[in-house]
């Protein structure tokens, strides 16, 4: 060994550290009086053996911040798990409520649709003239005798029948639908009714005038609750045709609604709106536990120092 070249002996020497190094039979402080020693004849040794300490040493800061991590990640899986179950059982809960009424749902939608199947009927014996005169031609209303043979109070006591078995069966109608139909029954009600009264003067008014030829604002405000603003502005602009083009597309509102709540899709939509309501309220409840387990790391530490 004594005939061993000092540089030589500084290789032989760092190869004996990096072996018992990885084995793990070697101590910090003889680490490091070889070390001392492998710098005098070699360079890269040292900076071999240091290299592989420095990923040592950054492996083991990896795994301390890795172990704070996973209790703040466990705890935010564990509140993620509380949050599934509560949102699985609310929609759980609104899907079966809406099975154990979908039969009722069904009969009244029925009976609104008959319900709007005779309102038309009875508007189209008043209001027929409207879908082939223009204004300046309802002289010929009279001429021709084109209304039908009933009084006043035969006409109110007539119109306020309609609709009215329903609203008992409104809360399986909803609301959106509830104010559908009322806007429709309004709308043929109102346009017959000045027709009656125009047929007690002689005179008639376009279907957007009262019965003194100026703008019907009551009317149009109900309109404007269940139609765009396109839409009656459309109807506005018709010379003929208006009232059954606004029947139209109310009755079309009310179908894609009364689908939707056939289908249930409306169920799930309000079903969803109350899990994302749920979720935003306990969503505080998350941000306060996961900073209180974030708190409680710092705190052992400081108190280790």
């Amino acid at each position: 060994m004594d005939n061993i070249p000092p540089r030589s002996l500084a290789k032989r020497n760092g190869y004996i550290i990096i072996a018992q190094i990885k084995q793990g039979i070697m101590d910090p402080w003889a680490i490091l009086q070889l070390l001392l020693s492998a710098a005098i004849g070699s360079g890269i040794t040292i900076v071999a053996v240091v290299t592989w300490l420095g990923d040592r040493l950054a492996e083991r800061l990896s795994l301390k911040w890795k172990h704070k991590y996973d209790k703040e990640i466990e705890l935010l899986r564990n509140q993620l798990s509380t949050t599934q179950d509560l949102l699985h059982t609310a929609l759980e809960s609104a899907s079966q409520a809406h099975l154990r009424a979908q039969d009722r749902i069904l009969n009244t939608l029925e009976e609104l649709w008959t319900n709007v199947l005779t309102i038309r009927e009875f508007g189209r014996s008043w209001l027929g003239f409207y879908d082939l005169l223009a204004p300046k031609e309802y002289h010929y209303v009279f001429e021709k005798a084109m209304l039908p043979r009933m009084s006043q109070d035969e006409f109110i006591d007539s119109i306020l029948k309609q609709g009215v078995t329903l609203e008992r069966h409104r809360p399986f109608l909803g609301e959106r639908l509830w104010t559908l139909f009322s806007a429709y029954r309004v709308l043929v009600g109102r346009l017959c009714f000045k027709v009656v009264l125009g047929k007690g003067k002689g005179q008639l008014q376009t279907w957007d005038t009262d019965e003194f030829g100026k703008r019907d604002d009551l009317l149009l405000g109900v309109l404007r609750g269940v139609l765009t603003e396109d839409e009656l502005a459309k109807a506005t602009r018709m010379e003929v045709g208006a009232p059954s083009t606004l029947m139209i597309l109310i009755e079309q509102k009310i179908l894609r609604e009364a689908e939707s709540r056939i289908t249930g899709k409306q169920v799930a939509e309000i079903s969803a709106d109350e899990a994302k309501r749920l979720s935003e309220a306990m969503s505080p409840m998350w941000e306060a536990k996961l900073l209180k387990g974030k708190r409680k790391p710092s705190k052992q530490v400081a108190h280790q120092h």
